[in-house]
């Protein structure tokens, strides 16, 4: 069997074919053509959803019922093993149980594994660099690539004895685990940051306090977050007093934002920008022109790096003089202009900082559908993130999208001149937001899951071939985990 060929099996240990560790001898992909967006479908897992190991389903494509009962054969009940076919393919994840009653497109293989084996260690098999270099030798690339059903059903699972296999799930579900625990305290990290933006910024908090302990008039508009400010007594946390009195104690009335804190401007999101440039793409290998290697930070990459993971940023040559102007530094933006979904608007945004280079290896430039965007400083490089990062949430990038051939593009330079952008007058506050945030988003940055994604991509092939033993492994992921 061409599965023996390919691995090297330990003592004790058997091999079968992917499609023998399934429940039902069934491996399937899901809808063929899903068609169009449709409000209160039936939601699906699309490759694009498919981030980091897990799944990023705050974009979902519906689909009408009548097309996906076609298919039920893939309807998810949660616990399938789920492995992308086309475009990046060989990506797995195991559908979370919330999942139940989704879908998949045909981009998706649906694996039920069998109870004796375990979806787990399927998935792990899976991931491992075996497997990646089976599917990448299959993989058919005329038009993009794109794996055949028949040879997933042939990947090559590893049987090791029950106490190895225990051992080996146990061992890589706990680095998993705390990947898993350390992306969500970067998130929340990240939500910290956004939420004192939208207190100083967007609720304007300081300034309620001001004008309630000053005794001045609250605007209507802003009358039921005083009474919550008032609400709270002695319990609102003051923040120190030098901060607090760079903010006013009145409200003036603009045309453009309606009621705004006295002595701050409305200004086009443009002025915060020195210099804007599109990006590049290079070539997969250098010649005489591309001889520069350097990391390419694509839309699809943006949710990565947002989390300080690498994702699967792909590493291309361009030339040296297009590198000098794409360069990223320190607090630059990526802008994505160009893709988008019937669900996901262009405009996604990323904000670059030192941990972000060094992640990459310093060598870093947006993609040819992205563009760099360089603030007038720092400070306001970390303001434009903030906005950014607040109206794509709001889905306020939807009034800048631009269809053409099928494909979303974001209007740039509208946005710069017409996206309205509220600032105090003066650098103090600002620096005072930068020096309490800049931090959060720091921390947000570390590469803390990155280095647990390396050791556990170290450990999973000598586990795998048996080359290394249960008591240097443990050895090993203590050390990582400490």
């Amino acid at each position: 069997m061409a599965s023996d060929a390919f691995l090297h099996v330990p003592d004790g240990w058997s091999v079968k074919p992917l499609l023998e560790c399934t429940d039902d001898q069934i491996i399937s992909y899901g809808i063929v053509q899903p068609g169009s967006h449709v409000e209160g479908g039936i939601p699906i897992v699309r490759v694009n959803n498919f981030a980091d190991g897990g799944l990023d389903t705050t974009s979902v494509l519906r689909v009408a019922p009548s097309i996906e009962d076609k298919f039920s054969r893939t309807r998810l009940k949660g616990g399938e093993v789920l492995l992308t076919l086309v475009g990046s393919t060989g990506q797995s994840v195991i559908a979370p149980e919330n999942l139940k009653g989704w879908n998949v497109p045909r981009a998706i293989a649906v694996i039920r594994a069998d109870n004796s084996i375990g979806a787990r260690w399927i998935n792990i098999c899976l991931q491992s660099h075996a497997t990646k270099s089976f599917l990448d030798s299959r993989a058919n690339t005329t038009v993009q690539k794109t794996l055949n059903l028949k040879d997933v059903r042939e990947i090559p699972i590893l049987i090791p004895p029950r106490k190895t296999k225990s051992f080996i799930e146990s061992a890589i579900s706990s680095i998993d685990d705390k990947i898993e625990l350390n992306r969500q305290m970067n998130a929340t990290l990240e939500a910290m940051a956004q939420a004192l933006f939208k207190s100083w910024f967007v609720d304007f908090d300081p300034v309620i306090d001001n004008a309630l302990a000053a005794g001045h008039p609250i605007p209507e508009p802003l009358h039921t977050r005083a009474e919550a400010r008032r609400a709270l007594g002695d319990k609102r946390k003051p923040l120190p007093e030098a901060i607090q009195k760079q903010f006013p104690s009145r409200f003036v009335f603009n045309e453009e934002m309606g009621w705004v804190p006295e002595g701050w401007d409305v200004t086009p999101f443009g002025s915060l920008i020195e210099t804007t440039i599109g990006g590049d793409w290079g070539k997969e290998e250098s010649d005489e022109k591309h001889d520069k290697r350097v990391v390419i930070i694509r839309g699809t990459d943006i949710p990565s790096v947002q989390s300080g993971q690498k994702g699967a940023a792909p590493s291309r040559w361009v030339e040296k003089k297009k590198f000098e102007s794409r360069q990223l530094i320190d607090s630059d933006l990526v802008l994505e202009v160009s893709g988008g979904s019937p669900k996901q608007p262009t405009g996604r945004s990323v904000y670059v900082t030192d941990a972000t280079l060094t992640l990459f290896g310093g060598a870093v430039v947006p993609a040819s559908f992205c563009r760099k965007l360089r603030p007038k400083s720092k400070e306001l490089g970390l303001y434009a993130a903030m906005h950014l990062n607040r109206i794509y949430a709001l889905g306020k990038m939807w009034g800048y999208q631009n269809q053409s051939t099928g494909i979303s593009n974001f209007q740039t330079k509208t946005f710069l001149e017409v996206e309205p952008v509220l600032l105090p007058v003066g650098s103090e506050l600002l620096e005072s937001f930068f020096e309490l945030a800049r931090p959060l988003v720091d921390r947000a940055r570390s590469h803390d899951s990155e280095e647990l994604a390396q050791v556990r991509d170290t450990l999973l092939p000598k586990l795998l071939s048996g080359q290394l033993r249960i008591p240097d492994a443990e050895k090993l992921i203590e050390e990582a985990s400490a």
